[in-house]
């Protein structure tokens, strides 16, 4: 797990060069999107922009497998069941901002 101050910092760096880095939001518990990861973090927003997995992509420089795969990890760890309501989950618990 990424300490809260290392965190902000790469989300302030990140929100420079990613804009899907303007959703990201730091809860008070200093966990970033609760369990998940950075990049799923990315993900998340990037799917809450309205990106197709193809576009998420090469946005940022991965295969399209690896996006499925991150989507995959984040559903399980939200229990969500589609994209859709991860995205839905993670506004609610005030992880991401539209």
């Amino acid at each position: 797990m990424v300490s809260a101050q290392v965190a902000a910092k790469t989300i302030e760096h990140r929100a420079s060069s990613n804009p899907a880095s303007s959703f990201f939001k730091v809860p008070n518990d200093g966990l970033i999107l609760g369990s998940l990861s950075m990049r799923e973090g990315e993900v998340l927003a990037l799917v809450a922009e309205g990106c197709s997995n193809k576009a998420i992509a090469v946005r940022l420089e991965i295969s399209e497998r690896t996006v499925k795969n991150h989507l995959t990890n984040i559903m399980a760890k939200l229990q969500a069941a589609d994209r859709t309501h991860a995205v839905v989950t993670a506004v609610r618990m005030g992880w991401l901002t539209l």
